[in-house]
């Protein structure tokens, strides 16, 4: 796949008119691929991708890259959605950019790998092997095998793609991949059957460890307002220290401004360095949304727009009831 991708950036640059990729760039450590500009067909020598390119690059907002001609990015399923909804708020247009859909058989967590394995010294990996349903982790002369659905981020067994996303290119057959959720994830339904003090209690308890280093916020695709409520002076929503009660606020501050736009990528949730299950909050304001609207889930059409960012005449009134 990553010499077909190589082809098609090559190709991006060459013949499209392109000026500006934004892909993966592979490390040394064969675990890691990080987010890369790359700017010319003579860059392409370390492209990749793989189960360890969790990062959603439509974060990597192509509508701040100033210039002409078109900006390509690489696509999976969850970064499609993103793009979807920032055609629908007006943030891009879809003739500036050149989208190139990979088929994503999953992202491994690197969390998980973690506790399975405590000892295996990342740093120290010299190659992961694909073997099918599992993948084989080489550390020298050691070996360690872990089935990939024991491994993948929670987000992967709920996958979905947008309907009918017309990608310009692909290098192969883009699809949701469907996998046997683990009996250990949380959902929502697990939340939803506390009781009200129980829930609360809950969410007390992991908004109390959040140090409010905003890596949440930095990595979403929809947090782009150039002026954040978050770093107002005049008038300021929260103190500077971080407290249960400003935690509070700032999370569910958050959660409503995206209500109807997050796209359950998952990049929240993943930068969390305490391990606070973001994903839990937003999907819970996505249930009740799509309750409420009668909508199609965000970043699935780009018909319609964002539930929070329309109006009726007749909408009803609860007030008035």
């Amino acid at each position: 796949m990553e010499n077909r991708l190589r082809e098609i950036i090559e190709d991006f640059f060459e013949s499209k008119g392109g000026r500006l990729f934004i892909g993966y760039r592979r490390r040394k450590n064969a675990f890691y691929a990080s987010p890369a500009y790359i700017r010319g067909a003579s860059e392409t020598q370390d492209i990749s991708f793989g189960p360890f390119c969790p990062q959603n690059l439509a974060a990597h907002n192509p509508v701040e890259a100033a210039g002409e001609g078109k900006i390509g990015i690489a696509l999976k399923g969850c970064d499609a959605r993103a793009i979807v909804e920032l055609i629908k708020q007006n943030r891009i247009e879809r003739k500036t950019i050149y989208a190139v859909g990979l088929p994503c058989e999953g992202q491994i967590d690197l969390k998980k790998l973690t506790r399975k394995f405590p000892d295996l010294g990342f740093q120290s990996v010299s190659e992961y092997r694909d073997e099918g349903d599992s993948f084989s982790v080489i550390i020298g002369e050691k070996r360690f095998s872990i089935k990939k659905s024991e491994a993948f981020f929670d987000k992967c067994y709920s996958c979905r793609h947008p309907e009918n996303f017309d990608f310009d290119v692909t290098t192969g057959a883009v699809i949701p991949q469907r996998f046997d959720v683990p009996a250990e994830i949380m959902d929502i339904g697990a939340i939803e059957s506390m009781s009200s003090s129980e829930r609360r209690e809950f969410w007390e308890n992991q908004f109390r460890q959040c140090l409010r280093c905003f890596a949440c916020k930095n990595v979403c695709y929809g947090c782009y307002c150039r002026q954040c409520i978050f770093f107002t002076k005049e008038p300021r929503w929260l103190k500077k220290t971080a407290g249960s009660e400003e935690n509070r606020a700032y999370h569910l501050i958050r959660a409503m401004h995206l209500a109807g736009r997050c796209i359950d990528c998952g990049e929240c949730e993943r930068v969390c360095p305490m391990n606070i299950p973001l994903r839990l909050l937003h999907q819970k304001v996505e249930k009740e949304i799509l309750a409420e609207f009668h909508m199609n889930p965000p970043g699935i059409s780009t018909e319609g727009e964002p539930a929070l960012q329309c109006f009726d005449t007749g909408d009803r009134d609860p007030f008035k009831e």
